[in-house]
């Protein structure tokens, strides 16, 4: 999507299929493009309807698995069609399916927004995964993310959403080259995990005594 939106219905389509599978309640990330596509200028009108009415179908096919789809706001430098809070809850209203959500990545946050409360508060229920990643996609805790304003963020909207920590410790090679992710891949994959998953349980444990 958008510039072969028939070719990108089946892809898609497939995708679902594969999540049902294995039993995955949540298809996510670009759904909306092409990671590594960039034009030189913003998303337009046209591009944003033509993505809005094949993931509007795109979803009745989830909502018939019982899968929820959701959108992740990637920075400027993998994508051109989706890069802010205000850019998803337009795509959301044009795409108008209740199991269509809002997907948000600390990681592309750090780049792209103002701060870590106001996507969190602006999106409230429409908010329905989070990818957990450190400013340069090393160990949590080792960069300058404030996890804690996230957190407290996540609290006051009541979320109960998946809460995911991205690794590019092993990352498939188009992967990689879309993503710039080579600078994570020589880390010893259980240390990364267990250091990570310590640090943000103890500021969730401090979050929720506040």
């Amino acid at each position: 999507l958008p510039h072969d939106p028939d070719k990108a219905l089946l892809f898609l389509l497939d995708a679902l299929h594969v999540a049902a599978g294995v039993g995955s309640q949540w298809l996510t990330g670009a759904l909306y493009g092409n990671l590594g596509t960039l034009t030189g200028h913003g998303p337009t009108d046209d591009e944003f309807g033509t993505i809005a009415k094949i993931l509007h179908e795109v979803a009745s096919h989830a909502h018939d698995l019982g899968i929820s789809l959701g959108l992740e706001i990637i920075n400027r430098f993998e994508t051109y069609l989706v890069n802010t809070t205000s850019q998803v809850i337009d795509l959301l209203d044009l795409i108008d399916a209740p199991n269509v959500y809002a997907h948000l990545d600390t990681f592309h946050m750090n780049i792209e927004e103002g701060s870590f409360t106001e996507p969190v508060h602006r999106l409230g229920s429409r908010l329905g995964y989070v990818h957990l990643a450190e400013s340069h996609r090393g160990i949590i805790g080792n960069g300058h993310i404030p996890f804690h304003e996230l957190f407290a963020a996540l609290r006051d909207i009541n979320y109960d959403g998946p809460l995911i920590i991205e690794a590019f410790l092993n990352a498939d090679p188009a992967i990689a080259r879309a993503t710039a992710s080579w600078n994570t891949q020589d880390l010893d994959p259980e240390t990364f995990v267990s250091a990570s998953k310590a640090h943000i349980d103890q500021i969730r444990r401090a979050v929720a005594t506040e």
